[in-house]
Protein backbone atom coordinates (compact mmCIF):
# COMPACT_ATOMS: atom_id res chain seq x y z
CA UNK A 1 0.00 0.00 0.00
CA UNK A 2 1.27 3.61 -0.69
CA UNK A 3 3.93 3.09 -3.36
CA UNK A 4 4.87 6.00 -5.03
CA UNK A 5 3.37 6.74 -8.40
CA UNK A 6 6.64 6.87 -10.03
CA UNK A 7 8.62 4.18 -8.79
CA UNK A 8 10.52 0.85 -11.36
CA UNK A 9 9.55 -2.87 -10.56
CA UNK A 10 12.80 -5.02 -9.77
CA UNK A 11 12.95 -8.26 -9.34
CA UNK A 12 15.80 -10.88 -8.75
CA UNK A 13 16.92 -13.26 -11.48
CA UNK A 14 19.47 -15.31 -12.83
CA UNK A 15 20.12 -19.01 -13.53
CA UNK A 16 21.72 -21.70 -11.72
CA UNK A 17 23.62 -23.33 -14.67
CA UNK A 18 24.97 -19.71 -15.41
CA UNK A 19 22.95 -19.49 -18.73
CA UNK A 20 21.73 -16.05 -20.01
CA UNK A 21 18.45 -15.17 -18.85
CA UNK A 22 15.90 -12.64 -20.70
CA UNK A 23 12.95 -11.95 -18.57
CA UNK A 24 9.08 -10.95 -20.18
CA UNK A 25 7.29 -8.49 -17.97
CA UNK A 26 3.63 -8.66 -17.58
CA UNK A 27 1.39 -5.08 -16.02
CA UNK A 28 -1.33 -3.64 -15.77
CA UNK A 29 -4.45 -3.42 -13.52
CA UNK A 30 -5.88 -6.49 -14.03
CA UNK A 31 -5.24 -9.41 -11.78
CA UNK A 32 -3.94 -11.03 -15.15
CA UNK A 33 -1.78 -8.92 -16.37
CA UNK A 34 -0.95 -8.44 -19.84
CA UNK A 35 2.37 -8.72 -21.68
CA UNK A 36 3.77 -5.40 -22.24
CA UNK A 37 7.69 -6.51 -22.54
CA UNK A 38 9.47 -9.07 -24.00
CA UNK A 39 12.90 -10.52 -24.62
CA UNK A 40 14.70 -7.77 -21.81
CA UNK A 41 18.10 -8.73 -20.02
CA UNK A 42 17.60 -5.92 -17.46
CA UNK A 43 15.92 -7.04 -13.72
CA UNK A 44 14.10 -4.03 -13.76
CA UNK A 45 10.65 -2.02 -15.42
CA UNK A 46 10.34 1.53 -15.35
CA UNK A 47 5.96 1.41 -16.10
CA UNK A 48 6.48 5.81 -16.21
CA UNK A 49 4.11 7.99 -14.21
CA UNK A 50 1.20 5.16 -12.30
CA UNK A 51 -2.08 6.38 -11.70
CA UNK A 52 -2.72 7.39 -7.64
CA UNK A 53 -4.48 5.29 -5.55
CA UNK A 54 -4.48 2.32 -8.46
CA UNK A 55 -4.34 -1.36 -7.60
CA UNK A 56 -1.43 -2.98 -10.19
CA UNK A 57 -0.60 -6.19 -10.76
CA UNK A 58 2.91 -7.84 -12.31
CA UNK A 59 4.67 -10.99 -12.89
CA UNK A 60 7.61 -12.05 -14.76
CA UNK A 61 8.28 -14.59 -16.83
CA UNK A 62 12.82 -15.71 -16.77
CA UNK A 63 13.87 -17.51 -20.26
CA UNK A 64 16.91 -19.43 -20.68
CA UNK A 65 18.77 -19.89 -23.80
CA UNK A 66 17.06 -23.02 -24.35
CA UNK A 67 13.68 -21.62 -24.43
CA UNK A 68 13.42 -23.06 -20.75
CA UNK A 69 11.07 -20.71 -18.82
CA UNK A 70 10.12 -20.36 -15.01
CA UNK A 71 6.83 -18.04 -14.77
CA UNK A 72 7.15 -16.10 -11.02
CA UNK A 73 3.93 -15.51 -8.98
CA UNK A 74 1.42 -12.41 -9.77
CA UNK A 75 2.41 -9.34 -7.44
CA UNK A 76 0.37 -6.29 -6.99
CA UNK A 77 0.57 -3.18 -5.10
CA UNK A 78 -1.42 0.09 -4.82
CA UNK A 79 -0.51 3.04 -5.83
CA UNK A 80 -0.17 5.90 -3.07
CA UNK A 81 -3.17 8.50 -2.38
CA UNK A 82 -2.72 12.29 -2.09
CA UNK A 83 -2.63 13.89 0.85
CA UNK A 84 -6.27 15.20 2.27
CA UNK A 85 -7.18 18.37 0.80
CA UNK A 86 -6.48 20.92 3.45
CA UNK A 87 -9.85 22.33 4.69
CA UNK A 88 -11.30 23.86 8.32
CA UNK A 89 -10.11 26.74 7.77
CA UNK A 90 -9.83 29.40 11.11
CA UNK A 91 -10.94 31.78 10.99
CA UNK A 92 -13.53 30.39 8.79
CA UNK A 93 -13.84 31.20 5.22
CA UNK A 94 -15.03 35.34 4.76
CA UNK A 95 -15.28 35.94 7.97
CA UNK A 96 -15.18 39.76 9.24
CA UNK A 97 -14.06 41.51 12.10
CA UNK A 98 -10.89 39.01 12.95
CA UNK A 99 -8.25 40.25 15.20
CA UNK A 100 -5.30 41.53 13.99
CA UNK A 101 -3.56 39.20 15.98
CA UNK A 102 -5.39 36.01 14.54
CA UNK A 103 -3.15 32.99 13.80
CA UNK A 104 -4.62 30.91 11.06
CA UNK A 105 -5.13 27.05 11.43
CA UNK A 106 -6.52 24.38 8.68
CA UNK A 107 -7.02 20.48 9.00
CA UNK A 108 -5.08 18.53 6.77
CA UNK A 109 -3.20 14.83 6.36
CA UNK A 110 -2.94 12.24 4.62
CA UNK A 111 -5.28 8.84 3.87
CA UNK A 112 -1.85 6.51 3.66
CA UNK A 113 -0.88 5.40 7.01
CA UNK A 114 2.75 6.70 7.56
CA UNK A 115 2.83 9.13 5.08
CA UNK A 116 4.58 12.41 6.55
CA UNK A 117 2.63 15.58 5.58
CA UNK A 118 4.18 19.13 5.02
CA UNK A 119 1.95 22.06 3.75
CA UNK A 120 3.08 25.27 1.71
CA UNK A 121 1.31 28.32 3.00
CA UNK A 122 0.31 31.24 0.80
CA UNK A 123 -1.01 34.33 2.57
CA UNK A 124 -1.55 38.26 1.74
CA UNK A 125 -3.23 40.90 0.41
CA UNK A 126 -4.04 39.73 -2.99
CA UNK A 127 -5.94 37.33 -4.23
CA UNK A 128 -2.91 35.62 -5.44
CA UNK A 129 -0.94 35.70 -2.51
CA UNK A 130 2.46 34.92 -2.63
CA UNK A 131 4.14 31.86 -0.06
CA UNK A 132 5.02 32.63 3.01
CA UNK A 133 5.68 29.32 4.85
CA UNK A 134 6.72 26.23 2.76
CA UNK A 135 7.59 22.77 3.94
CA UNK A 136 6.28 23.12 7.65
CA UNK A 137 4.65 19.90 9.39
CA UNK A 138 2.33 22.69 11.43
CA UNK A 139 -1.40 22.73 10.90
CA UNK A 140 -0.84 26.72 11.80
CA UNK A 141 0.55 29.84 10.66
CA UNK A 142 1.04 32.59 12.43
CA UNK A 143 1.10 35.84 10.14
CA UNK A 144 1.97 38.08 12.72
CA UNK A 145 0.12 41.58 13.62
CA UNK A 146 -2.43 42.22 10.39
CA UNK A 147 -3.76 45.79 9.54
CA UNK A 148 -7.26 47.11 10.82
CA UNK A 149 -10.23 46.52 8.55
CA UNK A 150 -8.10 44.73 5.42
CA UNK A 151 -9.48 41.73 3.79
CA UNK A 152 -6.14 38.94 3.20
CA UNK A 153 -6.25 36.03 1.44
CA UNK A 154 -4.83 32.27 2.00
CA UNK A 155 -4.47 29.01 0.75
CA UNK A 156 -2.39 25.63 1.61
CA UNK A 157 -0.79 23.26 -0.25
CA UNK A 158 -0.17 20.03 1.39
CA UNK A 159 2.32 17.40 0.39
CA UNK A 160 3.36 14.08 1.77
CA UNK A 161 6.89 12.04 1.07
CA UNK A 162 5.39 10.37 -2.45
CA UNK A 163 5.79 14.19 -4.26
CA UNK A 164 1.75 14.25 -3.84
CA UNK A 165 -0.06 17.52 -3.23
CA UNK A 166 -3.55 18.63 -2.54
CA UNK A 167 -4.39 22.28 -2.69
CA UNK A 168 -6.96 23.61 -0.79
CA UNK A 169 -9.31 26.42 -2.10
CA UNK A 170 -8.40 30.10 -1.70
CA UNK A 171 -9.75 31.56 1.74
CA UNK A 172 -10.32 35.39 2.81
CA UNK A 173 -11.05 37.11 6.06
CA UNK A 174 -10.82 40.71 7.06
CA UNK A 175 -9.68 42.20 10.01
CA UNK A 176 -11.87 44.31 11.94
CA UNK A 177 -11.85 48.74 12.33
CA UNK A 178 -9.61 49.53 14.58
CA UNK A 179 -11.61 51.41 17.84
CA UNK A 180 -11.73 55.12 17.87
CA UNK A 181 -9.97 56.36 21.06
CA UNK A 182 -11.10 58.83 23.24
CA UNK A 183 -8.87 61.85 22.60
Amino acid sequence: LGVSIDIDLSWTGGDPDGDLVKYDVYFGTSSSPPKIVGNQSATSYDPGTMSYNTTYYWMIVAWDIYSKSTQGPVWNFQTNRPPNQPSNPTPANESINVSINEEISWTGGDPDVGDTVTYDVYFGTSSSPSIVSDNQTGLNYDPGTLLFNTPYYWKIVAWDDHNASAAGPLWTFTTGIQANQPP
